[in-house]
């Protein structure tokens, strides 16, 4: 070890606050290095002076002068931030990690609350298809007939007294004119459902 690594060391060993081993070591690096076994023997002297002087006054504090500088001194020492007091750095962290805690806690809040709520579901519009009072199916299609089909729903005048009601088994039952032998029923009538089935006229 060098001598600038055995410096702190020197101190401690003059005091008697290091363990053996630490002590050996220091004796076999001040047994050949000069400087560092003359400081070592004004450090184990002043060590002296200072118990002895201890023991000569006991009960008694350094003088108001002394503990003055020796306060004035002990800040001065110390590293600081600039702009910032240093009795004031451990409260700025405290609350810096409450704030990033609590925003922790609104953001895992948040995504809970938004996880947890159920969509609406939409309701779909029912179609009303109850009758209404008074009206027939013609009345609904009477604009349709009388506009461009009025002439698709009015026969000519020499085939109305052949579109009578129709019978199965051929004739009308009513009508004048139509014999029963006139009619033939109309291919595909019978897959028909029953109220759509009926018989044409044979030209």
């Amino acid at each position: 070890m060098s001598c600038r690594e055995h410096d702190d060391m020197i101190v401690d060993v003059a005091r008697g606050v290091v363990g053996d081993l630490e002590a050996a070591a220091l004796v076999c690096h001040v047994a050949g290095c000069e400087r560092c076994a003359a400081r070592l023997r004004r450090e184990r002297a002043l060590t002296a002076g200072l118990r002895a002087l201890d023991g000569a006054t006991p009960g008694e504090g350094a003088s108001p002068g002394v503990e003055a500088a020796l306060l004035a001194a002990f800040p001065a020492s110390q590293p600081s931030v600039p702009g910032v007091a240093p009795s004031r750095i451990g409260a700025w962290r405290v609350w810096m990690a409450a704030a990033a805690a609590l925003a922790l806690v609104a953001l895992g809040s948040l995504m809970v609350l938004r996880d947890g709520r159920t969509p609406e579901t939409p309701v779909p519009s029912r179609l009303d298809t109850r009758p209404v009072p008074g009206l027939r199916a013609f009345d609904a299609l009477a604009p349709v007939v009388q506009g461009q089909h009025a002439s698709l729903a009015t026969p000519p005048a020499g085939n109305r007294a052949a579109t009578g009601a129709l019978r199965p088994g051929g004739g009308s039952v009513a009508g004048g004119g139509a014999k029963p032998g006139a009619f033939v029923p109309w291919p595909g009538a019978a897959t028909l459902p029953a109220f759509e089935n009926g018989e044409l006229i044979r030209k």
